[in-house]
């Protein structure tokens, strides 16, 4: 449960469960605020802005594991697609050469090349496909990649904002009423992220 008291002096103080927690003062040139993190408060805001501030800099740069990862998905994306492609027209190719040895003894018909001309159009458009697939693929991975990184950098951000309104709402209580800057910091804040958001996608566009 929390309360206001004044102090011995002309401030106020918010305790919290018995802690104190947040303090006005006032004096002749001013007011000056104080509020009291607890250790695990303090230690999870000081994680969210160091984490923001290492990541914010390489946010749109991938590391050499990182490119690995996506080229290996990438990669059994593609070999699945070739397998696929093999199992449909490897047999119906098989199939086609027995048909033709066993009416005609050889391969070397007008019938036989039609037949196979048909299967390899066939397959080459499959090949094609697979390849526009393969291309997509990279590319979804990679914004999946970009758009993890973000959420985790608004996370961190919202956290701090967070921690922030704590603070300005609690002096606000003190001080007998709440800081009005406290919304515009959150707001700019936030909008910092979306920015750069913004900004890459219209790059990469």
């Amino acid at each position: 449960m929390s309360k206001t008291s004044k102090t011995q002096d002309t401030g106020q103080t918010l305790n919290l469960n018995g802690q104190r927690l947040a303090t006005v003062n006032k004096g002749e040139w001013g007011s000056t605020m104080d509020y009291q993190m607890n250790p695990w408060e303090q230690q999870s805001y000081n994680f969210a802005q160091q984490s923001f501030a290492e990541n914010l800099p390489n946010i749109n740069v991938f590391s050499s594991e990182v490119i690995q990862g996506l080229n290996s998905q990438v990669e059994a994306f593609k070999n699945q697609g070739i397998k696929s492609i093999n199992e449909i027209y490897m047999p119906m190719l098989k199939d086609l050469q027995n048909d033709i040895a066993t009416r005609f003894g050889n391969m070397n018909n007008s019938v036989f090349m039609d037949k196979l001309y048909g299967i390899e159009s066939k397959r080459a458009d499959s090949v094609a496909e697979l390849a526009q697939n393969v291309a997509a693929k990279r590319q979804e991975l990679t914004n999946k990649e970009l758009a993890n990184r973000y959420d985790y950098l608004n996370f961190l951000n919202s956290y701090q904002n967070q921690a922030l309104q704590n603070m300005y709402n609690a002096l606000g209580a003190a001080n007998g009423q709440l800081p009005v800057s406290s919304k515009d910091n959150t707001n700019y804040d936030t909008g910092f992220v979306n920015i750069l958001s913004t900004l890459f996608k219209a790059m990469s566009s």
